[in-house]
């Protein structure tokens, strides 16, 4: 009796100073449940569990048992079984252009890294998940998101624009007056943000990005090479000609079905003719920024030229892009160490501390546009 007396004065203790302090409150809490950052790409999707790392970083792709309707299989093992499942199973995209294109098979996916988290990181609390989304996602898109992630097991859940969150992840000043730059080039979408004064000074989005590629070097396959081929197989040659030095020729086995007789096949392809394949996608996207920072104010503009811009995503790492880009719109184009996982380096860092950075959260921004509209 004498025990409980005393266990219960402690704890009486505890609240009292938990009430009194908030920043011991908000620490006590924090040793209670995971903080987690996850950029949620049409492509790829990493995962970042604070204290820990990168827990997952593989392609945003499901195998769905169509009989049980529950997922068997993610990331990079479901990417290869592409075109190759039983009648029983099928291959989803949970996610199209940075959105929810399957909410059930998103939760299901979702879960999956929250189970992990826990069994990494075993928490009494259910975990604060902040996600990152394209610049152009809309409040609907942005809470279909936030329900997905929520019924997946979250406690708090946040969604932020990408090229913000890259820009935390790589610590730029955006809280102080001069102008940065961000040009996030993913899978779904190539976004493009300018950030001062810890705000959005301007931003765009085309849905025109690596995932555009795969479908022109397939369809260029098939007109030029008189060869059908998987998009599976698309992208493995746009990864390929991707992770070669610029300058590289290099020949290709490529299988699939020849158009004239309907049988299997194989042909060489040359890593020029690939490039040349997604020569239009590529200009699209150069085109498109060209002509935001044409618009961008003269103070902006300015400031650019001396900050730079940060390149991040998959299409940093396309051979001679960037100095195209940087010819192209006269601004110099910085590719940081590891353009891939800007993004949800700053999702988890918002996720440590999300009250700092409330005023970037989707809802928040697109209020605060409305706001000016309506002025």
């Amino acid at each position: 009796m004498i025990r409980a007396l005393i266990n219960d004065i402690i704890v009486n203790n505890m609240v009292k100073r938990l009430r009194k302090n908030k920043k011991i409150k908000r620490n006590f809490f924090s040793l209670l449940s995971n903080k987690i950052g996850i950029d949620l790409g049409t492509a790829t999707t990493c995962v970042h569990l604070d204290g820990k790392g990168i827990i997952f970083s593989e392609p945003s792709y499901v195998i769905l048992n169509k009989k049980t309707n529950t997922i068997e299989i993610i990331g990079k093992r479901a990417h290869e079984m592409l075109g190759r499942t039983p009648e029983h199973l099928k291959v989803i995209h949970p996610m199209k252009n940075g959105v929810v294109a399957d909410f059930e098979v998103s939760e299901q996916f979702i879960k999956q890294f929250l189970i992990k988290s826990e069994k990494i990181s075993p928490k009494i609390l259910s975990p604060i998940v902040v996600v990152g989304v394209p610049s152009d996602v809309g409040i609907m898109d942005a809470e279909s998101v936030k329900d997905a992630v929520m019924n997946a097991g979250a406690r708090e859940v946040y969604i932020v624009y990408e090229p913000i969150a890259a820009a935390l992840g790589l610590s730029l000043p955006i809280e102080k007056e001069t102008a940065h730059m961000i040009i996030d080039i993913g899978g779904g979408t190539s976004d493009t943000v300018v950030l001062a004064s810890n705000g959005i000074v301007a931003s765009s989005s085309l849905t025109v990005a690596g995932d555009k590629c795969n479908e022109y070097i397939q369809k260029k396959m098939r007109t030029e090479k008189s060869i059908d081929i998987g998009l599976r197989t698309s992208e493995v040659l746009k990864v390929s000609v991707f992770s070669e030095p610029v300058g590289t020729k290099t020949k290709f086995r490529v299988h699939g079905i020849d158009i004239s007789s309907g049988l299997p096949t194989s042909i060489l392809v040359d890593s020029k003719d690939i490039f040349s394949f997604i020569e239009k996608p590529l200009s699209d996207i150069i085109e498109s920024i060209r002509e935001f920072v044409k618009k961008l104010p003269t103070e902006v503009a300015g400031d650019l030229v001396l900050s730079g811009t940060f390149l991040v995503g998959g299409g940093a790492l396309i051979p001679g892009f960037r100095k195209k880009l940087e010819d192209k719109i006269g601004i110099k184009i910085i590719v940081p160490d590891n353009p891939i996982k800007a993004v949800v380096e700053g999702t988890v860092k918002i996720a440590r501390n999300p009250k700092k950075y409330a005023h970037f959260f989707v809802e928040e921004v697109a209020n605060h546009s409305k706001k000016i509209i309506d002025k």
